[in-house]
């Protein structure tokens, strides 16, 4: 299972009002995750559309920039 438990690295995030749960997403759990269920099941609990991507790495990519911009970090992508 990619979703981290509760813990000091976890960070849970307010999706918006069309989500009213929240989840639990570290990102050691985006890194680590290796196949396309742990990443599709990341995203929708994240709320993210990975459309358009076909290569994990490019989804994992994605789902790093949307944790750093709800971490208030600057988002830099290596091209």
């Amino acid at each position: 299972m990619a979703l981290a438990p509760d813990d000091d690295n976890t960070k849970t995030y307010r999706p918006g009002p069309e989500r009213a749960q929240t989840f639990a997403i570290s990102r050691e759990s985006i890194v680590e995750a290796d196949d396309y269920g742990d990443i599709f099941e990341i995203a929708d609990t994240m709320g993210i559309d990975l459309g358009g991507l076909d290569e994990i790495e490019d989804m994992k990519t994605r789902l790093i920039l949307f944790y750093n911009k709800c971490e208030g970090e600057p988002n830099y992508k290596d091209v």
